[in-house]
């Protein structure tokens, strides 16, 4: 290999949406600020702020020594502000930002060496959860770092939840997404960001996986993921389109996803459901997503917590209801009590 080429650093493109974030973008942009990787474009994408978000960022950005783009449009929601992102991009690499979290000084750059070295289309990192008085809810990543896997097994296991994938802990090379036209789901509220991942994993052979997590996700009450209503069917309808794509570009895959990929989203939300409405919306909602239909189809799924979870909401929903808002309960226990630490590990 050319000196030239040892020292090639390709452009990575940043792309952080924002709307109404005043009190948390700018330690956002510090963040990215402090990337130990160099050679990055921000662009931000001002989705109709109504409050000083659009003024943070340009005071921010008068003293940014990373080029940027700034664009502002009216409110059109997340999906359609990361679009425009990638339609203003230009690096060989993107990631995606959420305009109030936090990243590791090293999360391009570790990110970028597992890609340079093993000539990945694509590269996962593990994550965690913040809140702001420091709490941080860890995510388990159950693999070895470092490592990669094919990407029918990263289909299995992020499928059955045994690995995490978020749209802000991914890089891919940006002619993976051009060359199979994938954008966000515009419209929607809800799993749009699971709709593109899913999309991505069915055009990368290998994908580079680093355990350690190297983004972290702030918690808000005000947040799209702190509320519960029905923008969550959402989820459902584009997983059912992912069923199609499926079929039309990863038959390997398309029967298993066939089987579990519907029922473990209603999983999964059925449990976010029970956490945050009263039994009798809760009663309401699980009807609107089939529950009982999906449940009966984890009878055999691998992980034991989601056939037994599942077997207990057949038996008798509001024992079902109970247990798991009790499971909810223990576990912010055990998280108050252990991991108040988040500042001293991002060392910003």
């Amino acid at each position: 290999m050319s000196t030239k080429q040892k020292n090639y650093w390709p452009l990575v493109s940043v792309i952080i949406p924002f709307y109404n974030v005043k009190n948390y973008i700018k330690n956002t942009l510090e963040s990215v600020n402090n990337q130990v990787y160099k050679n990055i474009e921000i662009i931000l994408v001002n989705d109709g702020s109504t409050d000083n978000s659009l003024k943070v960022v340009k005071e921010f950005l008068s003293k940014c020594k990373f080029k940027y783009t700034l664009y502002s449009q009216k409110n059109s929601g997340v999906s359609a502000a990361r679009n425009k992102g990638l339609s203003l991009s230009s690096g060989e690499y993107v990631v995606f930002v959420d305009s109030d979290d936090l990243l590791s000084p090293q999360y391009i750059n570790k990110m970028y060496e597992t890609i340079k070295e093993n000539d990945f289309s694509m590269v996962i990192c593990g994550f965690n959860t913040f809140r702001d008085d420091g709490l941080i809810y860890r995510n388990k990543f159950i693999i070895e770092e470092p490592d990669s896997l094919a990407s029918i097994e990263i289909m299995n296991r992020f499928l059955t939840r045994k690995i995490k994938i978020s749209i802000c802990s991914l890089m891919v090379k940006k002619d993976v997404i051009e060359k199979y036209k994938i954008r966000f789901a515009s419209g929607y509220k809800y799993s749009e960001d699971m709709h593109f991942i899913w999309k991505l994993l069915a055009h990368v052979e290998r994908v580079g996986v680093i355990s350690s997590p190297l983004y972290y996700y702030r918690w808000r009450d005000s947040s799209a993921m702190a509320n519960f209503n029905d923008s969550r069917l959402d989820g459902l309808y584009l997983m059912k389109d992912i069923e199609k794509y499926y079929e039309k570009y990863c038959k390997d895959f398309a029967k298993k996803f066939k089987k579990y990929g519907i029922a473990r989203w209603v999983w999964a939300t059925l449990w976010q459901s029970a956490c945050a409405l009263s039994y009798n919306e809760f009663k309401y909602f699980s009807n609107k997503i089939m529950a009982s239909a999906m449940m009966k189809k984890l009878e055999d799924f691998p992980d034991i917590r989601v056939r037994l979870s599942s077997k207990i909401y057949r038996y008798n929903n509001y024992l079902y209801y109970l247990f798991i808002r009790k499971i909810a309960q223990l576990k912010d226990i055990k998280r108050i009590n252990n991991n108040r630490i988040l500042y001293i590990l991002l060392r910003i």
